[in-house]
């Protein structure tokens, strides 16, 4: 029976995945996973294989689009903490594109990336807004939003999306 806890299974595949914005950490986390693993093998008797599945470089946000966030929120009495992310968002790969910041909503009780996660985020769709509709004091003559579906409820979505048709920028929705 799979998943027991008495059961040794013959063979298993284990996901790793290291989230750092410093990549000589990142390296260096692997490398010391990659010597820990030798040495389970060779005291267990086992064959442990790795394969690396996908790369992507740490994506850092950039200050002007952090200081328009920040100074939105201010305008709106909302809180606002600068917070590093190694995760793969979206924004990682917007990165690559143009400016890029990113706006974290505080759950309600904490819970995050589950099924049971609720957010309001009314307040942060309105910073979203002043944002974009102040892109030009980023310099910048175009801006795009990225909808996430996960952990956004369709009403949330609804919003930003009419909030971006409000102001005439791209959008684009994701699952």
């Amino acid at each position: 029976m799979p998943n027991s806890a008495n059961v040794i299974p013959g063979l298993v595949h284990l996901s790793v995945e290291l989230r750092d914005l410093d990549p000589h950490k990142l390296t260096s986390m692997m490398d010391d996973i990659r010597a820990r693993a030798r040495d389970i093998a060779a005291n267990t008797g086992t064959t442990i294989a790795f394969r690396e599945l996908a790369r992507a470089a740490p994506a850092f946000a950039t200050p002007d689009v952090q200081r328009a966030i920040e100074q939105a929120a201010a305008k709106l009495n909302l809180g606002s903490a600068r917070l590093p992310s190694g995760a793969g968002h979206d924004a990682q790969m917007m990165a690559l594109l143009g400016p890029m910041g990113m706006i974290f909503v505080p759950s309600v009780g904490g819970i995050s990336h589950s099924p049971k996660e609720l957010t309001d985020c009314c307040g942060d769709a309105t910073v979203v807004r002043r944002v974009v509709a102040n892109a030009e004091t980023l310099r910048r003559p175009r801006c795009r939003i990225l909808v996430s579906e996960f952990g956004v409820g369709a009403w949330c979505r609804s919003l930003v999306s009419s909030l971006v048709s409000e102001l005439g920028v791209g959008a684009s929705e994701r699952s």
